[in-house]
């Protein structure tokens, strides 16, 4: 049986990766000033690496030379990766997907639109359990 993979997406790579370019650094010169492989970088910026340290965040901050507040946003970005990436392993490969793709859109969501995004999520949540109460599961089918 082969291994599912889990596509993840990174709220810390995505903004690691806007604060670099915005300050054309390119990702070996980054990952030289952190002691890390280039690929390190794309595999954070990609989201391959999830989860990554406070210190490195820090690190990677002061390097790219971040003010207070987007260095905070960065540290918020990389806590919520840690919390995905610990979820995501207690769940089936096809969850963890959906629920890392959730994560980064309420992430990059504008938080005027979260009330929108929470009315959506209960009517999918109220049609779910709708549809499941008339799609019967493997073991009532086989009956």
């Amino acid at each position: 049986m082969v291994a599912m993979q889990v596509k993840t997406y990174s709220l810390l790579g995505r903004r690691a990766l806007l604060a670099r370019t915005a300050r054309g650094v390119s990702q070996k010169a980054l990952a030289l000033s952190l002691g890390v492989s280039a690929a390190r970088i794309c595999a954070i910026e990609r989201g391959r690496v999830i989860g990554v340290s406070t210190e490195f965040v820090d690190q990677l901050g002061s390097l790219l030379g971040l003010g207070e507040d987007e260095l905070a946003s960065l540290q918020r970005a990389a806590a919520l990766d840690r919390v995905m990436r610990e979820v995501i392993r207690n769940l089936e490969p096809e969850a963890a997907d959906v629920f890392s793709g959730l994560a980064y859109a309420i992430g990059v969501l504008d938080k005027g639109r979260w009330p929108s995004l929470e009315v959506l999520l209960r009517r999918l949540a109220r049609q779910s359990e709708e549809l499941a109460a008339l799609v019967p599961t493997k073991e009532e089918a086989m009956q």
